[in-house]
């Protein structure tokens, strides 16, 4: 009779038991499919900008739904003009938080906001990023060894000498990085429309042969180090900016890659 009742306490227990992990296990499926890629939206954007060098201080979400998202970013500038790499950051951090909602994230708006080193705001601004143009491409089939072999068989840098030239990768795609330098202003204003022109010809017919290059980045600097010029072309966004100390022709030049309030960029100098 004890061993019956035993018996009867052991199923008991174990039917209890095996409610109880069904009962978890409901739970836990139910907190996955309710999960929204939201909550995690700002450690994904970081991770990326991050990997990619992008001196953010600050990101936070100012609004659940539709989704929005401030990013701050830091520059290197002591007044309230831009720095050469201050409107690449800005436009990695927008060409990411785009790229996101292939992700599922969702995100209808970002404001981005720039500090100088002494904390004041130079820069702020709001972009709508639900259906940005862009080209889906599809990633890179050839190292970044070969892509480079493929660019030095056909760069010009009219007459600048060569600091550094590479070719790196990011989430399968590549990014052309030529750094030059010229002995004078007069110089740079006889080459520089000529290299910045024949830049995007050079990175589409490498890729024609599989390299992927989506970014193609130019940077100008004189014998003493300065930056001159500080240029980035985004084939897959279709779009151009720059950066250019004063003195440096580009009267003619019209960029496309969009400041915050939807302006074109500032081309300040130092």
């Amino acid at each position: 009779m004890k061993n019956k009742k035993l018996i009867s306490r052991l199923l008991i227990l174990i039917i209890i038991g095996i409610v109880l992990v069904f009962n978890l296990r409901v739970k836990a499926q139910q907190g996955v499919e309710t999960a929204s890629p939201q909550q995690d939206v700002v450690g994904y954007l970081q991770e990326r900008l991050k990997q990619q060098n992008v001196p953010f201080t600050q990101m936070k979400i100012l609004q659940e739904s539709p989704l929005e998202i401030e990013i701050t970013l830091q520059s290197i500038s002591t007044g309230e003009k831009f720095a050469p790499d201050d409107f690449i950051n800005l436009h990695l951090t927008i060409r990411e938080a785009v790229l996101a909602n292939e992700r599922g994230y969702n995100i209808n708006g970002l404001t981005e906001v720039v500090l100088n080193k002494d904390g004041k705001t130079i820069d702020w601004g709001w972009s709508h990023l639900i259906g940005v143009y862009y080209l889906k491409l599809a990633p890179s089939t050839v190292t970044d060894a070969l892509a480079m072999g493929l660019v030095d068989e056909k760069i010009n840098t009219y007459g600048m000498s060569v600091v550094n030239k590479d070719v790196s990768s990011f989430d399968g795609f590549k990014t052309l990085n030529l750094d030059l330098s010229t002995t004078s202003f007069e110089e740079a204003n006889q080459t520089v429309s000529q290299i910045k022109d024949a830049l995007g010809p050079l990175a589409k017919d490498i890729n024609a042969q599989g390299a992927q290059v989506v970014m193609v980045r130019l940077k100008v600097k004189d014998e003493k180090g300065a930056v001159l010029l500080n240029y980035l072309r985004d084939l897959q966004f279709e779009t151009e900016g720059w950066w250019a100390a004063e003195g440096i022709n580009i009267d003619s030049w019209y960029p496309s890659i969009p400041a915050p309030m939807e302006t074109d960029l500032p081309t300040q100098s130092p």
